[in-house]
């Protein structure tokens, strides 16, 4: 959010769901920039998830519905992906990006990690603002 705002002057909308209001609050309070707000003192909808979808410049996310909401309403999306196959939920959209690291226990398909959570802590900030420019750019789907 920081490198959105900092480099290319964006507004950033932390999307969250009901149980994420105190995750969205924190990454607004950790970029310390007035262009970064977040949806957690909202009464928070899926109308409103897809409102805000449509009118987006670019979505990140993992993989979850603004993720499908993105590609039905053609917004480029960089989609996170930790334990989950890439493969199993594939929406062949040409203005999508997959990271996914590539680690010795995954993509294990659990829903809680008896680890580290190795497979999306691994990820980072950099990585993902790299494949953000490239969609904004015009780049293509890289799965990587």
């Amino acid at each position: 959010a920081r490198q959105f705002v900092d480099r290319r002057g964006s507004a950033v909308l932390v999307l969250c769901g009901p149980s994420e209001r105190e995750i969205a609050r924190e990454i607004v309070r950790q970029t310390q920039r007035p262009g970064v707000v977040s949806l957690a003192d909202r009464n928070v909808s899926l109308g409103l998830t897809k409102a805000c979808v449509r009118k987006l410049d670019l979505l990140v996310t993992t993989d979850s519905g603004p993720r499908h909401f993105a590609a039905a309403f053609d917004r480029p999306v960089v989609s996170l992906f930790g334990p989950t196959f890439i493969d199993w939920t594939i929406t062949h959209f040409d203005q999508e990006i997959h990271l996914q690291k590539s680690v010795p226990c995954g993509p294990c398909q659990k829903r809680v990690c008896p680890l580290d959570h190795r497979c999306m802590r691994d990820l980072s900030p950099g990585e993902v603002f790299a494949a953000s420019l490239r969609l904004l750019s015009g780049g293509m789907r890289h799965a990587g």
